[in-house]
């Protein structure tokens, strides 16, 4: 799969995803969110109160809260370079196997507006910019460091001109999130927005650990909560380690 592709399964995530996601652990039946009923008419009776993983290569995060609160985005890494033109530049990397030759990533141009305000595009090399165009989105700081004019990582969140949240991180890593609203009871959920809302229903665990979304009798993507990502994870290092150790002592 070359990069392109994995762009446009990005791009298609993107879709399933924008009334997509929610989840839940630890949700006593019948305790209510502050969001009373959705627009599909569904009552609150199930609280989703944690932080779910879906996708495999391209990363998706999903947080939930008992208020109804559902935050989206997809996560990564990010780097600030300056171009040969003395262009500020953003590259936010999604995904990347640079042994199989695949990567999914986005290179902004950005021009700082003073004020923690900054106008992005996305960069076209050994083209002139076009800040002032329709394609053209503003990112201004909404707390945390002002950082996007450096070149080093740092803490801090801006709002989009489109409605997301880029969240930046010191070690690297960036969240780009959109906040909606959210209602569920024991068989459907709905996510409200800001152009509308879907209706899904679902499956779970007995604990919430894991929730399987469907539309139209289609399943549409599972996710898992983050204490069994995370007990997955140290499982798989503990089995590499102990085939590390194994093969050591063959040979």
């Amino acid at each position: 799969m070359k990069a392109k592709k994995l762009i446009a399964v990005m791009a298609a995530s993107a879709i399933a995803l924008s009334f997509a996601g929610c989840q839940s652990a630890d949700t006593p039946e019948g305790s209510e969110t502050e969001a009373d009923a959705g627009e599909s008419g569904i009552e609150s009776t199930v609280t989703l109160n944690d932080t779910y993983w879906a996708g495999s290569n391209i990363r998706v995060r999903m947080l939930f809260d008992p208020e109804g609160n559902c935050r989206y985005g997809y996560v990564g890494n990010y780097a600030l370079t300056v171009a040969e033109d003395g262009t500020q530049l953003l590259t936010m990397l999604y995904y990347a196997d640079t042994e199989a030759g695949q990567m999914a990533s986005t290179t902004y141009a950005l021009r700082d507006d003073g004020d923690g305000s900054y106008t992005r595009v996305i960069y076209v090399e050994g083209e002139s910019q076009d800040f002032d165009g329709d394609a053209a989105a503003e990112l201004v700081l909404d707390e945390g460091t002002d950082g996007l004019s450096g070149s080093a990582a740092f803490d801090g969140v801006y709002l989009s001109s489109d409605g997301q949240y880029y969240n930046f991180y010191s070690d690297g890593t960036f969240a780009m999130e959109t906040l909606m609203r959210y209602v569920a009871d024991e068989d459907q959920i709905e996510l409200v927005g800001a152009d509308g809302s879907t209706l899904y229903t679902y499956t779970a665990d007995e604990d919430y650990s894991t929730l399987t979304l469907y539309k139209d009798g289609q399943q549409i993507m599972e996710l898992v909560n983050d204490e069994t990502v995370q007990a997955e994870t140290e499982q798989a290092e503990a089995s590499d380690g102990s085939g590390s150790e194994q093969e050591q002592a063959e040979n």
